[in-house]
């Protein structure tokens, strides 16, 4: 999932399907526009600790605070969607490391929240020792714990994760400040990367590119993992790649942001998360073909500001499509699109059914929609009818008769007007109102199948 970098581009995911039968009553509507609460998980730097006083101090917090001064996230949408206010939860926790991330995500999920940002990490690289950093792959399998708790409690959230700030930056433009080091020395902050900051002996300086190294791990595993989440967007490295300068550092420790450290970060994320001026929910579709009893299941999206990734169920949790997905015929599967700015497609439904269906098959029943066009039924609906009962609208293209199933009495009805244009409705290849040996034969991958809603 590395390949996939946040711009802005039309992005295309293709499964392959097996053909099946559109079913969109009950469908989940559109999601679009600005969220009506929002989370922040996180560690000290998102508690706002010794900004501008000792302490936590939390409504100077980058994403939920209020402090004017700071301009957090919370208060850039609360100014431009009054339904946001005093919907803001910060449940991140000074000290926390990613280990804890998961039960900042369960109180998110009890919180309700539409949008959660995710900052953490800082202290799986911030140790008393390089030897206490958190291991790279426990670090990974703690953060996808946390996303798999958000994204099955909170399936329609927008999830926005922020790359870990660069340690060794802090270290390069205070190491020569005597009251930072003073400050680092007394209350052991950040050893791991901190201690002996003017040291230029080759432990000292191997240990810093250890820990540098470390912080940069981190950082692509947050990419990685949030990357195989259809709601998860990640900074694109911003975070980590901004040079933050002494003035965004707090006098008070030499470590944490002051109050313009955290306004910069509060410009960062509102910079690189969601364009809220995009209402447009992105587009899919389906195309496919069979093996025997099972379909390779598979989707294609676009959308003008790019397309995160398509989600799918059976009946079950929201799954984000990777790789075909193999189901048995019968199986009714749902998906969705959303796209770079968190916007989610209406669902849509399909049931695996015996034959193949091309890319532009809105209803899944084999046919384009502009196909269906041509010869006069509905490109929304495969089956106007209930099984074995009598057809209320002509849907089906190959079943010309409505008999419930493609059978010889659909080859017959061909038979009188073979050569001649007997109407749109009989051109099964739709090839302009001609009858022909290539509508009986677009009849037969059909034949002995029903349509069954």
């Amino acid at each position: 999932m590395r390949a996939r970098l946040l711009v802005a581009a039309v992005a295309l995911v293709v499964l392959t399907l097996v053909g099946g039968v559109r079913e969109d009553a009950g469908a989940d509507p559109a999601i679009t526009g600005y969220p009506d609460s929002i989370a922040g998980l996180g560690d000290s730097i998102t508690r706002a600790v010794n900004s501008d006083a000792y302490g936590d101090r939390p409504e100077s917090s980058w994403v939920t605070g209020t402090n004017a001064s700071v301009n957090p996230y919370y208060a850039r949408l609360l100014a431009a969607h009054p339904a946001i206010a005093g919907n803001r939860y910060n449940e991140a926790v000074s000290g926390a490391q990613m280990t804890d991330l998961n039960g900042q995500a369960q109180d998110a999920v009890a919180d309700g929240a539409e949008l959660v940002f995710i900052f953490m990490g800082s202290n799986d690289v911030c140790t008393p020792s390089e030897a206490a950093m958190t291991p790279v792959a426990t670090f990974q399998s703690q953060f996808e714990s946390a996303m798999t708790t958000l994204s099955s409690g909170l399936p329609d959230a927008r999830i926005a994760v922020l790359s870990i700030p660069n340690i060794y930056n802090l270290w390069s433009i205070l190491k020569d400040n005597s009251n930072a080091r003073a400050f680092w020395d007394a209350f052991d902050i950040c050893q791991s990367m901190l201690v002996n900051p003017l040291s230029t002996a080759t432990l000292d300086v191997q240990r810093r590119a250890n820990v540098s190294q470390r912080n940069q791990e981190f950082n692509d595993v947050l990419f990685d993992v949030c990357g195989q989440y259809a709601h998860c967007k990640f900074d694109g490295y911003l975070g980590y790649t901004t040079a933050f300068t002494p003035a965004h550092v707090s006098t008070l420790d030499y470590f944490h942001p002051s109050i313009a450290g955290q306004a910069l970060i509060a410009q960062l994320a509102w910079d690189v998360a969601y364009d809220w001026s995009d209402t447009t929910p992105p587009v899919s579709g389906s195309a496919g073909s069979a093996s025997g009893g099972l379909a390779a299941v598979s989707f294609s999206a676009s959308d003008a500001a790019g397309a995160l990734g398509v989600e799918y169920h059976t009946g079950g949790a929201w799954q984000t499509f990777d790789t075909p997905v193999n189901m048995a015929a019968g199986t009714m599967f749902t998906w969705r699109a959303v796209d770079d700015n968190g916007n989610v497609e209406a669902t849509q439904s399909c049931r695996v059914g015996p034959w193949i269906w091309p890319s532009g098959d809105a209803d899944c029943d084999g046919f384009t929609s502009a196909a269906e066009g041509v010869f006069g039924t509905d490109a929304s609906d495969a089956c106007g009818y209930v099984a074995g009962g009598a057809a209320t609208s002509d849907t089906w293209p190959p079943d010309l008769v409505e008999s419930d199933s493609v059978n010889i009495q659909d080859v017959l009805v061909l038979k009188p007007a073979f050569g001649g244009t007997a109407g749109a409705r009989y051109d099964i290849v739709a090839s302009g109102g001609t009858i022909n040996i290539s509508d009986v034969l677009a009849l037969k991958p059909f034949f002995g199948t029903a349509c069954v809603p």
